[in-house]
């Protein structure tokens, strides 16, 4: 896993609030991480895909 320091978006989103608006200055660097999270969730071991939810189902 890849780890990225950038110390002035750490200081922007530790001020924000749970449930608040990302400031504007950070919605890039966010959309950024949500994007690597979502990728690195949708595969499992060694590059499969991971196992369905259980409320999921299998497209047909």
């Amino acid at each position: 896993m890849r780890v990225r320091a950038d110390a002035d978006l750490a200081e922007i989103l530790a001020a924000v609030e749970v449930d608040s608006e990302i400031p504007l200055q950070a919605l890039a660097a966010v959309a950024e991480i949500l994007s690597y999270v979502y990728r690195a969730n949708s595969q499992g071991p060694a590059g499969t895909a991971s196992a369905l939810a259980p409320e999921q189902e299998a497209p047909q």
